[in-house]
């Protein structure tokens, strides 16, 4: 099954990712996007990664191609 994988830390919050697939993502009280129920990976407190292992990719895929920062990948 596909997994998402998001880079917080590059992350620059524009919110091209909540805009086209709103189920699966959000921008946080911090100005950054997250995964709505993502494993959260973090270093020092601060959230450094997200993954979320889904069915399949469906609108994940064009948030990720949207992403001006490139922090979205399908793997």
């Amino acid at each position: 099954m596909p997994k998402i994988v998001h880079d917080t830390v590059g992350c620059i919050g524009c919110g091209a990712c909540a805009a086209i697939c709103p189920d699966f993502w959000e921008l946080g009280d911090d100005g950054k996007a997250h995964i709505k129920g993502g494993k959260v990976t973090k270093d020092g407190g601060e959230i450094i990664k997200e993954e979320l292992t889904v069915k399949a990719p469906g609108c994940n895929k064009d948030a990720a191609e949207s992403c001006p920062a490139k922090v979205i990948t399908i793997e």
